[in-house]
């Protein structure tokens, strides 16, 4: 075959309980982007892993640059030019681009074990300059755009002597313009001829810029199809083994009984001015707007782990009083974040154990735990929610994205909260994951609990939303109601 990078031939991983792997292939030939999908748990983490050396197969054959390698290891992966970049990124935050693109390589003085700062900034310039990106290398890298982050990421391996790149959901957290910016970069790597392992669950941008994809279901190797040749529908029902609709089925609110209202929030530190919006029992209000506009921020105060310089809550017309996440939690409302990992679960935690997290009280007696009361509920949820999963004493961090997401749903569910904020709750999941969360969702308002939706998925926020507030630079600047709402719309108000 001509210029294979890599070629993994009948891979097979198992650990205990679940076979992750089954006779897999895939191969990536120089210059192409090649796409690997599938739902979350299909496996493609566990492919990935393999061919980085972070996992030995217990079958097949893993080719590198035409010549197998066994007993492979991320530090020998590196050095032959293999690069992974995470969807959570992997840059120290409060150093800035240069010191982040050298970090472990760093360029001595002569004569001399000092950092040769000044040649160090000389270099990454020239860097930057031939990937054409303009970033600021003063700041910490905390304080530029995701996607700048993403370059520097993507620099810092061309520096390193990456022939191959692969790319986890590259843009789960990118606006449309930073997504072409990538895509322009990514175009560039092809004709350098580097290739690009392209994991995504945004379909779409595999027509855009991919060459080739393979498929996975539940570890298996579905098949392998040339971009060219597919539909979005074929790839749908490759990754599922079935037709999916993709239409979101929203049975709208007709209720007019105001269940949780803000008024008036401020931050102005962080550029908000009186926010007031209001949500109805069994309603979905969707907060639209692009990154950065404060909807998060607004979360953030609701269930006080922001202060405000001014703003009331009222539930059920009643003024609360919430300080602090512990009082947002007493007072019904579950905060389900963008960050899944760093801050919706303990993944070094089991299963039934995020799901006790809010609900310890109630699962005491005369101040003991009853484990058989946490085994049980747990058990409930996992089984409710359908959460893939051997069983409920497994680590989370084992799981699945979607899964992940499930077991932040349940610990609410069984907090019986009734006010939910969900921010960005489809983020990094596979399309038959994303259709499970919108019937959760819609089952929730059924029982009369009230929701906020943040996405940046504007489909989403279309199909799901009763109202939508679009917000811009701390503001609401338009209320849309579901019958007239429209992306062109959305897009109008935000912009």
């Amino acid at each position: 075959m001509e210029n294979l990078l890599i070629q993994a031939k009948e891979i097979s991983k198992s650990f205990p309980g679940v076979k992750t792997l089954n006779k897999v292939n895939f191969n990536l030939k120089e210059g192409e982007v090649h796409g690997l999908i599938g739902e979350n748990g299909a496996g493609k983490s566990s492919l990935m892993k393999v061919i980085s050396g972070v996992y030995q197969p217990d079958a097949g054959e893993v080719h590198l640059f035409g010549e197998e390698r066994n007993n492979l290891t991320p530090k020998l992966t590196k050095e032959l030019g293999i690069a992974m970049i995470h969807q959570e990124l992997s840059l120290v935050p409060q150093m800035n681009a240069v010191e982040n693109l050298f970090l472990g390589n760093e360029k001595k003085s002569y004569f001399s074990w000092f950092v040769d700062y000044k040649s160090a900034v000389s270099e990454a310039k020239k860097i930057f300059k031939q990937l054409e990106i303009d970033i600021n290398l003063k700041v910490p890298v905390q304080e530029l755009p995701l996607a700048q982050q993403q370059m520097i990421e993507i620099a810092r391996c061309l520096f390193l002597g990456a022939k191959v790149i692969i790319m986890d959901e590259p843009t789960s957290s990118l606006t449309n313009y930073e997504i072409e910016k990538l895509f322009d970069l990514i175009r560039s790597l092809k004709k350098e001829k580097v290739g690009i392992i392209y994991i995504s669950h945004f379909l779409q941008e595999l027509f855009d810029i991919g060459d080739r994809s393979t498929v996975l279901r539940d570890g298996n190797f579905v098949g392998e199809v040339s971009m060219n040749e597919v539909t979005e529908e074929d790839l749908h029902r490759m990754m599922v083994g079935r037709d999916l609709d993709e239409h979101i089925i929203k049975e709208f609110n007709t209720k007019k009984t105001e269940h949780f209202r803000i008024e008036n929030f401020t931050n102005h530190q962080r550029k908000i001015e009186n926010i007031s919006l209001s949500v109805f029992e069994g309603e979905i209000v969707g907060l639209a707007g692009i990154i950065g506009m404060g909807r998060t921020d607004i979360a953030r105060m609701i269930i006080g782990d922001l202060e405000r310089d001014k703003g009331e809550i009222y539930i059920k017309n009643k003024m609360v009083n919430i300080k602090s996440p512990e009082d947002a939690i007493n007072y019904g409302i579950a905060y389900v974040p963008e960050d899944r990992k760093g801050e919706g679960l303990v993944l070094g935690m089991s299963v039934k154990d995020n799901i006790a997290l809010p609900n310890l009280r109630k699962l005491q007696r005369s101040g003991i735990l009853q484990h058989s009361n946490i085994e049980k509920e747990s058990d409930y949820y996992v089984n409710e929610l359908n959460i893939k999963t051997p069983n409920s004493d497994q680590i989370v961090l084992n799981l699945s994205g979607g899964n992940q997401q499930k077991v932040i749903l349940a610990k609410w569910m069984a907090a019986k909260s009734k006010i939910f904020i969900f921010n960005e709750p489809t983020r990094g999941i596979d399309v038959g994951a994303k259709r499970e969360i919108y019937k959760l969702m819609n089952s929730l308002t059924k029982e009369g609990v009230s929701i906020i939706l943040i996405s940046s998925d504007l489909p989403e926020i279309l199909g799901l939303s009763d109202r939508i507030m679009v917000m811009r630079e701390g503001e609401i600047t338009k209320e849309i109601k579901q019958e007239e709402a429209t992306e062109e719309l959305i897009v109008k108000h935000a912009l």
